[in-house]
């Protein structure tokens, strides 16, 4: 219970209270935990920044309630829309899709993340029931609409996997093959059998893991809905205990796809990988049988042949599917349309697009939220 109790610190006391449904649950990722403790950083929660920084991350009542909107509901607009309700501000929460949770209803595909869904059920039910925040689902804010009635304005819109461009690789605009990761992810069914990911950072790995994984997560979904037997087979965990250590030779599951995993830079691949939980997507990545290159350089795609250099000689890889996990770009033309007269605030992906963040997404959330 270390980690949940990080997450949420009330977890015992919504239990005796029958609140288990608006319990901040531990999603098992180690970003803020376990990763800054080996790393000789205080450990906290990436879903709960004030945890281990209770007496300077804290949030009191604000001198005076202000009415906000906040737009997008993805984990920095949600933590955003909590916090300033905690401070008795009146929130009006805009979200243009259907659900909550923004990236985490991509993450919570991937093999092993099943677990983000308890994040966004956390956010759903927690701001369905605070009187202070009104949840406008199906609805896409605009300038107009902001510019009355609101003190001010924090713009969480997120981001956008990068557009395809011949300037990645030549040859792959206009392709129906070419596909982002949240093109990938959300249509599994237009995805072949020999498959290029292009890029290996940490959604480039999710990715890899996702198409080769029998019938997508089969494995994990499997051990989610507490049936361990197929995990234990994969991982070699001898569930009778009769063996010395409980362990025995693992059966893999043969991969789905034939996956090739390409990395500009030279180096070992996903070498910025969490330092608690790399080893398992390396792992998951053996099983699978993925081919890893590192420094490549990308030359063209004709539709069926990738062309590319390592160390200076020319190869070529026969592919059905190229799958472009090069980055993101802000979804901030709502924050440039904004009139300057408007108090507008910009966090999250809207912000910043090295890397898809959450952690950095909800800390900037609360620190912002917890001074308006």
């Amino acid at each position: 219970m270390a980690r949940p109790w990080l997450t949420d610190a009330q977890f015992m006391a919504k239990v005796a209270a029958g609140d288990v449904k608006r319990i901040n649950v531990c999603i098992g990722c180690n970003e803020a935990c376990l990763d800054h403790t080996f790393s000789g950083q205080t450990a906290t929660c990436m879903l709960n920044p004030v945890a281990a920084y209770e007496t300077s991350r804290d949030v009191v009542p604000a001198e005076k309630s202000k009415t906000i909107a906040v737009v997008g509901g993805g984990p920095a607009g949600c933590h955003a829309a909590l916090t300033l309700s905690q401070r008795g501000h009146k929130v009006t929460l805009y979200e243009a899709s259907d659900k909550l949770g923004g990236q985490f209803n991509l993450s919570k595909l991937i093999p092993g993340k099943e677990e983000f869904q308890s994040a966004i059920d956390y956010w759903t039910n927690s701001i369905e029931a605070d009187q202070n925040i009104t949840l406008k689902l199906n609805t896409k804010a605009t300038a107009e609409a902001l510019a009355s009635g609101f003190d001010e304005v924090v713009v969480a819109t997120g981001c956008l996997p990068r557009a395809k461009s011949n300037k990645t690789i030549d040859g792959i605009e206009g392709r129906d093959n070419v596909l982002s990761y949240s093109e990938a992810l959300l249509h599994p069914e237009r995805v072949g059998k020999r498959v290029a990911v292009i890029g290996a950072g940490g959604i480039g790995f999710d990715m890899a893991e996702f198409m080769v994984a029998s019938k997508h997560a089969e494995i994990s979904s499997h051990f989610a809905k507490g049936d361990p037997t197929a995990f234990a087979k994969k991982w070699g965990i001898d569930l009778t205990v009769t063996t010395p250590g409980g362990s025995v030779e693992p059966q893999s599951t043969p991969p789905a796809r034939e996956v090739m995993l390409f990395q500009r830079s030279k180096g070992k691949v996903g070498a910025g990988l969490g330092a608690t939980t790399g080893w398992i997507h390396r792992l998951e990545l053996r099983h699978g049988k993925v081919k890893e290159i590192a420094g490549a350089t990308y030359k063209s795609f004709d539709g069926k042949k990738l062309v590319f250099e390592v160390d200076g000689k020319e190869q070529s890889a026969e592919v059905d599917t190229i799958i472009l996990c090069t980055g993101q770009e802000s979804n901030d033309a709502l924050f440039k349309s904004i009139p300057e007269e408007l108090k507008a605030h910009k966090i999250g992906g809207a912000e910043f697009t090295a890397r898809l963040d959450a952690k950095l997404a909800i800390l900037q959330a609360h620190e912002l939220c917890r001074k308006l």
